[in-house]
This record gives structure tokens, C-alpha cells and sequence, in this order.
């Protein structure tokens, strides 16, 4: 009999002893940080029985490390680990806070990583910063952003996330009129400093500023209708000055053959308008500039010679003379002998591009020019040498000028271009 009782004794402590050891925790909540390089945090919340001496807790993955665990007095506690299995000794403990790290979540397959395992509690998943989510393998139930990195919150169950880490960003297909608007802005503000930088035109540069505000509020279909606008008045303001400067031209050749021709008679009046014509020009006013200079131009043609005595035909005829020999000498040697005398200068050039170093490949080619030829030319010199249309010339010469380099007076009919002194 007093075995019996003993066996039943011993039996009831074994059972006693087991029921210790097989409690479990109440899952509540999960939370895995899955970072950059694949390794996961986990902070996993469970209720337990205060009574209870032990539970054991089931962790996520199959390795694992920095094993914390805390009650819910935030003291730490003893833990041990066996295969997946944490032992926690939980006397007196509501609640237990499990942190541990982890690297057996997540795989990878090439560029594609997946987050795959199974949570019995309510789970958010907060991915890497950057990263784009590929699939789902099923829906979560809320999702936002912590500190610009993307979270997922889900129901228990079976969770599978995958996504890429660094995907590059693609830039959106750019609106057609935007580019349209671009090039044709671009197209006019390269017109602008290549053809009427040096040209008094203020109208296109004001349609080019309306134009560039009107693409800053991306209004591309009305900006490019203004930098059209802008383009069109460049155009045609630039053909009018080139106009005004080939009729100056033209009015100083007839003036100058009505002098060679001894035609005197009318040619006061021409030269008037002549100057008048190039004051205009000077001020940007140059359709009046065309006017007066075709006037000058017609008064010079129809000049005459002076009519009287013998004496007086005999002056014309060594007027005529001396003016055609000085003509032709003039012609042999490209109006050079027709030049100022002054003593031979020294043009220190490298300091000139040295103070001025984004001068133009054609402004640093006739600087040279000049230098060569004791710092002083003719503009037809100009011209002549580099095979340059006179209103190129023009812009080139007031360029220089406007920088304070050169400065241009007249020697007769002529423009004598000349280095300034320091």
C-alpha cells in the first residue's frame, strides 16, 4: 500500500513539473525592421501568466543574436535559447519584451530580396529606405512612412514581402511642348548674342525675357509663341540695321567718287545727311538712318561740276587730277599711305587678353592685327584681312570699343580703328 501511494505521489510531481516547463506566452504584437544588408530586428510583444515560473516563446528565423528580453517593469530578464526556442523565466511578469537580431528572414535572389516567414500576432514590417516594393503575398491591412522608410502593417498569418533596394529613379517622359519651348528659346537667345549683341534692339530681348518667365511657370505653348515673336523682330530689326549700314556704305562711296569726279556742286548737302544719317545709326534709329542715307546717296549722284572761266575748269582739272592719283595710289596700297603719322608705338597685346580673357576668337585674331600695324588700321583693312561683311565688322569694332580697347575716328570718309593708349 505504501508503494502504491509513493508511485502516485511521484507521478503527480512529474505531471506537476511538466505542466511548468509546456507553458506558453500570448503573442500580441510583432515588429520586424529589415535593414539594408538583410538582417532583420525583431521586437516581438507576449502576455504571459505571473504565476508561471517558465514560458517558452517561439522566435522568428533559425539564428540569432543580442538577445534582450525585458518585463513589463522594463527589468531585464534570464533567457536561453534552444533551436528556435526562447526560455524565459517569467515569475512575476505580465508582459515580456523579446529584441533580438536576426538573418535568417530574408533572401536573396540577385537584386530581388524576400521576407518570408509566419507571425501569429498582428505584424508591421518597416522596409530599408529606398527600397520598391515588387510583390505582396498578401494584402496588408495599413501602410505609411517612419522617417522616409516605408512600413506594412498585417493581420496574422502567412506574410511574404519582396522587394529591391536602390532602384534608380526614371524620369518622366518630358512634355513635347516643353522641349519645343526649349530648343526655340535657346534658338533665339544664341541668335541674340551671335547677331545683335552690339546692336541697339531692346524689342527682341524683351519678348526673350517674357518668354524664358513664361517657361519658368511651364506655360510652354505661350513661351514659345513669345520667343517666336522675339525671334521674328531679331530677325527683321537685324535686316534693317544691316540695311541702314549697307546705305551709309553706299552714300559714302558716291560722295567719295562725286570728290574724286571733281562733282562739287550739291555734294555739301549730301555730306550733311551723310552725318545725319550716321548719328541715327549710332542711336539704333535705323530706318531713318536708311532714309537719310539714301538721300545723301541720290544728292551725291546727281552732284555736278562747277561751271566758269578757263582758270576755273583749270583748278577742277588739277583737282580732278591730284584726287584720281591719290585714288589709285590709294587702291595700290589699300589705303595704308592714307593713315596719320605717328611715332611707332609698343602694344603690350598679352597684357590686353590678359585683362580681357573671354574676348572672342575673331576680337583676339584682330587685336593681333592691330598690334602688327603700330596699333591702328582703317576698318576696310579690317574688312579687307579677314574677308568680313561690314556689318560684322561693325558689331566687332563697337564690341572693342564698348570694352575700352580700341576707340575709332574719322580720317576723311574713313573709320581709323586704333588700340587705345594705356
Amino acid at each position: 500500500m505504501r508503494k502504491v501511494a509513493s508511485f502516485i505521489l511521484s507521478l503527480l510531481l512529474i505531471t506537476s513539473v511538466t505542466t511548468v516547463y509546456a507553458q506558453e506566452a500570448t503573442p500580441q504584437y510583432l515588429e520586424l525592421t529589415v535593414y539594408d544588408d538583410g538582417t532583420v530586428k525583431a521586437v516581438y510583444d507576449v502576455e504571459t501568466d505571473p504565476t508561471e515560473v517558465r514560458v517558452d516563446v517561439e522566435l522568428f528565423g533559425s539564428s540569432f543574436s543580442n538577445l534582450v528580453v525585458r518585463d513589463d517593469e522594463d527589468l531585464p530578464i534570464e533567457a536561453s535559447v534552444h533551436g528556435s526556442t526562447a526560455s524565459i523565466d517569467s515569475l512575476g511578469a505580465l508582459e515580456l519584451n523579446i529584441v533580438y537580431l536576426t538573418s535568417s528572414l530574408t533572401s536573396k535572389e540577385g537584386a530581388l530580396w524576400t521576407l518570408n516567414f509566419t507571425s501569429p500576432a498582428s505584424t508591421r514590417i518597416i522596409l530599408p529606405a529606398g527600397s520598391a516594393i515588387m510583390d505582396l503575398g498578401s494584402l496588408p491591412f495599413g501602410i505609411g512612412t517612419i522617417d522616409e522608410k516605408t512600413y506594412l502593417d498585417f493581420d496574422p498569418g502567412d506574410l511574404t514581402v519582396s522587394y529591391l533596394l536602390g532602384l534608380p529613379e526614371i524620369d518622366p517622359e518630358p512634355d513635347p511642348d516643353q522641349i519645343e519651348a526649349e530648343a526655340t528659346i535657346s534658338e533665339v537667345a544664341d541668335f541674340i548674342e551671335d547677331k545683335i549683341a552690339d546692336i541697339s534692339l531692346p524689342g527682341p530681348e524683351a519678348y526673350l525675357v517674357e518668354a524664358e518667365a513664361l517657361y519658368d511657370q511651364e506655360n510652354y505653348l505661350d513661351a514659345k509663341t513669345k520667343a517666336e515673336q522675339a525671334l521674328s523682330l531679331a530677325v527683321e530689326l537685324v535686316q534693317i540695321h544691316d540695311s541702314a549700314f549697307s546705305a551709309i556704305d553706299n552714300a559714302e562711296d558716291a560722295i567719295s567718287d562725286a570728290q574724286i569726279d571733281g562733282r562739287t556742286v550739291g555734294l555739301s548737302e549730301a555730306v550733311i545727311l551723310l552725318q545725319t544719317a550716321q548719328e541715327n545709326f549710332d542711336v539704333g534709329s535705323y530706318v531713318d538712318a536708311v532714309a537719310t542715307a539714301g538721300q545723301a546717296e541720290q544728292l551725291a549722284l546727281a552732284s555736278s561740276e562747277p561751271g566758269g572761266n578757263g582758270f576755273l575748269y583749270f583748278g577742277v582739272a588739277v583737282v580732278l587730277v591730284v584726287g584720281v592719283s591719290g585714288y589709285l595710289f590709294m587702291q595700290k596700297n589699300k589705303g595704308t599711305s592714307q593713315r596719320p603719322s605717328f611715332s611707332t608705338k609698343v602694344i603690350n597685346l598679352d597684357k590686353i587678353l590678359a585683362e580681357h580673357p573671354n574676348l572672342r576668337t575673331e576680337d583676339k585674331e584682330v587685336l593681333r592685327f592691330l598690334s602688327e600695324n603700330n596699333g591702328e588700321v582703317f576698318a576696310s583693312e579690317i574688312r579687307d584681312r579677314f574677308d568680313m561683311p561690314r556689318s560684322s565688322a561693325w558689331r566687332l569694332i563697337r564690341r572693342l570699343e564698348g570694352l575700352e580697347i580700341i576707340e575709332e575716328t574719322k580720317v576723311g570718309n574713313q573709320s581709323l580703328v586704333r588700340i587705345r593708349s594705356e
